[in-house]
């Protein structure tokens, strides 16, 4: 069986405790014997067959029951280890002091690197753990405990986050040492109130001394909007007009900052990365709770500006290099005339009326010329390689027969192409369309490409053309004119 520990006030006591419990395992038919204890007049009353000897252990605790015992515990970190101590202070009744070491423990560093504040919390938090462990275990009274300075420096932090390990030292820190934490806030506003008395000083000085000798504000103080007062620790503050809210005191009554100190800097770039770099209303919203920065928006836009991660945010994208124009946007000197070389492209579909009381769906097909970008439009009862011919029929009766024609991959302009190469390969039959044969007759160059060069005009007309029938509809009289 395992082996059974405890502590006693006297010896007495032990020796009963002792006989007690070996009559009582031995009614269970167990055996119980190597009796131990670091006081041999104790050990003297137990029967020499039970006893194990005289040992020395040095782990344990030489206690004075009678005395006032702490817990005191130390932490350290390094970049290749963490480690806490533990000791015990007793305090006898005639005043003298022992300090007896309990527990120690040591852990390696992460393998992914920390910085030292993060390691030494780490050490905070382990020292904290081994106290609990050690207030836990033992039997005497411990009448308080002390940690590192480390310790209590990360349990007084918060304004931050409590993640685990700060939730450990606060539950094992501030229940002990209450009078060291609370001098330590109080330092901390004496300290904060100083730094933005400082602040007001060098920038409202005649504000501040104005109000101090109970003088009105003069006319042309740019404070004058704010009314401001001095509070009973002598800062500045917005009196405002929300003092009957359920708010706190600081959020009714901010402190009036210049956005020119380093102290208010220090407070927008902390607002700035608390809010996740947002934008500059959103972080004024946040900042402006507890304290009234006077131009803070243009301290914010400045910062934005030096801020690595916002510049990376919003910078603008790589634009890459823009390739040559291809060769048929260059007609030859010969040929200068509009639409030599010409885009064309489909876009629709429109309301247009047979009658005033007949309308179908039509169809336009745009031809753009690609030098000097002049436009020509023709209507398509639909989206077929015949009535496709037909338009280009139109447009080169009024235009002229263009050398090249550049279009998209649609099923319409593939099928005229392919009908005009076909026309113009085989023989004139009587059963030809008239229209192919002489297209094809005046060997256009139909080139297909995927980069549609016109799309801007085909954009702008189709919208302009949308917005103006306004869901009205033309005549096709109206519509081919």
């Amino acid at each position: 069986m395992d082996n059974f520990i405890q502590t006693f006030s006297t010896e007495e006591e032990a020796a009963n405790t002792a006989t007690e419990l070996k009559h009582v395992l031995k009614t269970g038919g167990i055996n119980l014997n190597k009796f131990l204890s670091n006081n041999p007049a104790a050990l003297e009353k137990i029967p020499e067959e039970d006893r194990i000897g005289v040992l020395k252990l040095q782990r344990i605790l030489d206690v004075n029951v009678d005395g006032t015992h702490e817990l005191h515990t130390l932490t350290d970190a390094s970049l290749s280890a963490v480690s806490a101590v533990v000791y015990l202070r007793t305090i006898s009744a005639d005043g003298s002091i022992a300090t007896q070491y309990v527990i120690s423990k040591s852990k390696v560093a992460p393998i992914k690197q920390m910085s030292i504040p993060k390691l030494e919390l780490e050490a905070a938090t382990l020292g904290a753990e081994l106290a609990g462990f050690c207030e836990s275990e033992m039997t005497i009274d411990v009448k308080g405990k002390s940690f590192g300075p480390t310790a209590q420096q990360y349990s007084a932090g918060s304004n931050q986050r409590i993640d685990r390990r700060l939730r450990v030292l606060k539950k094992s820190i501030k229940r002990d040492v209450p009078c060291d934490l609370d001098d330590f806030a109080a330092d901390e506003n004496k300290a904060r109130n100083f730094l933005l008395r400082i602040s007001q000083s060098t920038h409202f000085n005649d504000t501040v001394s104005r109000l101090q000798s109970g003088l009105p504000l003069d006319r042309k103080d740019k404070l004058l909007p704010y009314t401001p007062f001095l509070d009973s620790a002598g800062l500045l503050r917005v009196e405002g007009r929300i003092q009957k809210s359920g708010l706190p005191f600081q959020s009714k009554h901010p402190v009036i900052l210049h956005s020119r100190y380093r102290v208010a800097k220090l407070l927008i770039e902390k607002a700035h990365h608390d809010c996740g770099h947002h934008g500059i209303e959103h972080v004024r919203a946040h900042v402006q709770a507890p304290f009234m920065i006077v131009g803070n928006r243009r301290a914010l836009r400045t910062l934005g500006k030096y801020c690595f991660i916002c510049r990376r945010w919003r910078a603008d994208n790589v634009r890459p290099k823009t390739a040559p124009l291809p060769k048929f946007r260059f007609p030859e000197h010969s040929k200068l005339y509009p639409f030599v070389n010409t885009g064309m492209d489909m876009f629709g579909p429109f309301h247009i009326g047979k009658s005033r009381t007949q309308t179908e769906l039509n169809y336009v097909c745009m031809f753009t010329c690609f030098v000097p970008r002049a436009v020509h439009l023709e209507v398509c009862e639909d989206l077929s390689t015949d009535c496709l011919l037909m338009a280009i029929r139109r447009f080169v009766s009024r235009r002229g027969y263009p050398d090249v024609i550049v279009s998209d991959n649609g099923k319409n302009f593939v099928g005229a192409n392919q009908a005009m190469k076909l026309n113009f390969q085989e023989n004139y039959k009587p059963d030809n369309n008239y229209i192919r044969l002489q297209l094809a007759q005046q060997n256009i160059k139909w080139t297909f490409s995927s980069t549609h060069l016109w799309h801007r005009n085909l954009e702008g007309f189709g919208n302009d053309l949308s917005s103006r029938l306004n869901e009205a509809y033309l005549l096709s009289s109206e519509a081919a004119d």
